[in-house]
Parts: C-alpha cells; sequence; structure tokens
C-alpha cells in the first residue's frame, strides 16, 4: 500500500496569518520563492494516508491579511483549546504507535507571515522563514525558530526551545527543556523548570529568567544599563558587566545561597532615560548565574 502527499497552494497578495492543529509528525516552516502559500502535508505510514485526506485546509483571502487554518489528525485527541495534557499525550502514545500515524506538515509562506502552531509530539522547525511574529505550543518535541519580525509566545511540556533573533517580546514557558534565544528586542520572560536558559537583551526591556535546576546566561549587548537581581540556593553568581559604578557586584550569603543586588554599570556620557535601564531578574535553585556583555557578532 502506497502512500501519497496532499499539495495544496494559495496565492498570497497582502499579509498572512497560519493557524495549524496538528497531533504527531515532524512540522517545518519556510520561505516561499513566490507570493505564495504552499501546504505539504506527507503520510509516513500508509495507516496515515487517511488523516492526511481528511485534513482540513481552508483558506480566506478576502481580507488585508489572509488566513489559512489547517488541521491535521482530527480524529486524535484534540488539542483545539490548547496543548493536551502530558497524561492524554502519553496515552496516545502508547496506545497508537506513533510512526503509524505521524504526518509530516511542510509551509512555504511568505516573508512576515505569523503562525499559530499547536501539536502533541513532534518536532517544529521554521527556517529561513522571517516570520512575522510565532504563537508555539507542544507536549513533546524540539522547537526551533529563526528570525522573527514580531513576538514569540512559546509553552512546551518537554523539548529544547531555540529562537533567532526576535523584533518583538519574548514569552516562553516550559517544563523539561532548555531554552536559549538571539538578540532580542523588547520584554522577556522565561520560565522552566528542568533547563537551562541563555538569552540576548537588545534593548532597555524587562527581564525575568527563572528555572529550578539549570544554569542562566543573560547577554546584554554593549552600552546598555543594566541594574540586576539575581539568586540562586547553590550556584555561583558572576557578571563580566562592571556593577555598581565599577564595584565587584554586592554579594550576601544565607543559607548556602547568595543573593546579589546591584544597580548600573559605569556611568554613561550621558544620564540613561526614564526606563531605559534593562531590569534583569534572575532565579535559580540550583545552577550558577552569569550576565555578561554580549559578544560581538
Amino acid at each position: 500500500m502506497t502512500t501519497t502527499p496532499r499539495v495544496s497552494t494559495f496565492d498570497v497578495t497582502g499579509g498572512l496569518h497560519v493557524r495549524l492543529r496538528h497531533v504527531t509528525g515532524e512540522i517545518t516552516v519556510t520561505r516561499s520563492s513566490a507570493a505564495q502559500c504552499t501546504v505539504t502535508l506527507t503520510p509516513r505510514s500508509p495507516e496515515a494516508q487517511p488523516l492526511v485526506d481528511s485534513a482540513t485546509i481552508a483558506f480566506d483571502g478576502s481580507n488585508s491579511t489572509a488566513e489559512l487554518d489547517i488541521k491535521v489528525g482530527r480524529d486524535r485527541p484534540s488539542v483545539d483549546g490548547g496543548v493536551m495534557t502530558v497524561f492524554w499525550g502519553f496515552k496516545f502514545n502508547m496506545d497508537k504507535p506513533r510512526l503509524k500515524h505521524e504526518v509530516d506538515v511542510l509551509l512555504e509562506v511568505p516573508e512576515g507571515t505569523s503562525v499559530d502552531v499547536k501539536t502533541v509530539s513532534g518536532d517544529l522547525h521554521c527556517t529561513r522563514a522571517s516570520l512575522g511574529g510565532a504563537e508555539l505550543t507542544s507536549v513533546s518535541g524540539n522547537l526551533t525558530c529563526d528570525a522573527l519580525h514580531g513576538s514569540a509566545r512559546v509553552k512546551s511540556t518537554s523539548g529544547t526551545i531555540t529562537l533567532g533573533d526576535v523584533r518583538g517580546a519574548v514569552d516562553i514557558k516550559t517544563v523539561s527543556g532548555s531554552v536559549s534565544t538571539g538578540a532580542v528586542h523588547g520584554e522577556v520572560d522565561i520560565k522552566t523548570v528542568s533547563g537551562s536558559i541563555a538569552a540576548c537583551v537588545a534593548v532597555p526591556a524587562p527581564v525575568a529568567a527563572k528555572t529550578i535546576s539549570g544554569d542562566i546566561v543573560i547577554s546584554v549587548v554593549p552600552g546598555l544599563t543594566v541594574a540586576v537581581d539575581a539568586k540562586s540556593i547553590s550556584g555561583r553568581l558572576r557578571s563580566t558587566i562592571e556593577l555598581n559604578r565599577g564595584a565587584e557586584p554586592e554579594v550576601h550569603s544565607y543559607a548556602g545561597g547568595a543573593v546579589v543586588w546591584s544597580a548600573s554599570p559605569k556611568p554613561p556620557a550621558a544620564p540613561a532615560p526614564e526606563g531605559g535601564v534593562v531590569g534583569i531578574n534572575a532565579q535559580s535553585v540550583s545552577g550558577d548565574i552569569l550576565i555578561q556583555t554580549a559578544p560581538s557578532a
């Protein structure tokens, strides 16, 4: 029994917003070579062919921003209301061998397209897409996204999250998995239970990085004024940025841990504008915390 991919192509004259609801399989988002959006659904086995054939692909290009809705595997547990619970995600994988029901999705979209993806199991790769913004939700799978012209909101239970440069805010919540970002031009809020955090800050904005088990590295673009509140119970606190007007960070030990409070680095040539400070709040129970100047590109 053979398998047959399903390919749908739509002309896009303005902006595009894509919503994808998907159960299991790999998702790839990449830039199209024309003002078109192409959706390719590929079953990994004959058992997955009915999921491809019955998938819903609805396109509405009547407004300035076209809407594309894709639903794959709707006879499996729903992901409409958000990501499935971990219990049902694991139950699905135990009851139904993943390979038999996996459908790979390839989205070729114009530059600036925004995406809203909810998937249960499978990796997501956004490569050379230059997306306008991304909202990504997954139970199990690695999430990788290149440059974003807008903001990023990511929720995951298990998997590594890697973002390139982001021209907006970043909001990431995950249970198990490391998180890293390129230069973020907006507010940063990253929380994970088990995993390291590495983020780069490019503009004056609040930065919150919290993990139970893992190291935290916050890189700051040179020339920005920094205020730091960092706490670690059983890890080292370090800063390569000279804090407290050139003095070493003030460290207070307590119960085997430490707290460091620091104000601005060496005084800038002119006073920092009101609100023009990178306010870093970094907390780890078991891990080192490093505040550093971002390496040159």
